[in-house]
Formats: C-alpha cells, structure tokens, sequence
C-alpha cells in the first residue's frame, strides 16, 4: 500500500523533459532530514515509460556525508572533494526505485524493496 514511503514525483512525460533540458532531478532530504538520503533521478531513452534511474546524491567510492552538487543543467555534480561527476558514478540503491505507474505517472518506492519494476 502506497503511503509515507512511495513519493509521487508526476507525470512521466513532464519529468523526463525537464530531465533532458535540464538534467537529472535531485530530491534531498527525501527520507532522512540529514540529507542522507537525498536521491536523484535521472531518465535515459526514448520512451517516457520506461528508462527510469534513481541514485543516492553521493559518489559510489564516499560515505554519504559527502552529498554531491548539481552542476545547473547538466548531467554532472561535483562532489564533496570538488570532483566533477556523471550521474552513473552515484550509488546505485538498493532500497529506492523508481516506478511508473500506467505508462503515466512516476513514484519513487521508499519501502525498501530491492528488484525495479519494470511496466
């Protein structure tokens, strides 16, 4: 049952143009008011349905005290070192995914489940 741990980000549509003209989306403080779940979510593909990401806002190789930093309308941060990143050098989670909900409407899953969904 959705609830307090599935987030409704919107249309699928709308996301994933903002996410091409601008980059991909970070949420912070999505589940942790410390910052340590602070999640982006990145859209890669032709199909709005389909080719959904979601990253924790710090680099694979760090601990997640260091929350990396958009670079405005691009697909990079850079990081608490100062290093400049791609968005795959995030961690990957293995208590987010994203879903799509009727080829329409995408929600972040916080309850921890481990396999994507894919429609």
């Amino acid at each position: 049952m959705p609830g307090d741990r599935t987030f409704v980000v919107g249309q699928v549509a709308d996301i994933a143009k903002s996410i091409d003209e601008n980059g991909p989306v970070l949420y912070p403080d999505l589940r942790d008011p410390e910052g340590k779940r602070s999640i982006v979510i990145e859209h890669n593909g032709t199909d709005v349905a389909k080719g959904w990401q979601v990253y924790y806002a710090y680099p694979a190789d760090k601990s997640p005290e260091c929350l990396v930093t958009q670079i405005q309308k691009t697909h990079t941060f850079t990081d608490c070192d100062g290093r400049t990143l791609t968005v795959d050098q995030l961690t990957a989670p293995t208590d987010v995914r994203p879903i799509v909900e009727n080829r329409t409407t995408l929600l972040i899953d916080l309850r921890g489940t481990m396999n994507p969904v894919t429609p």
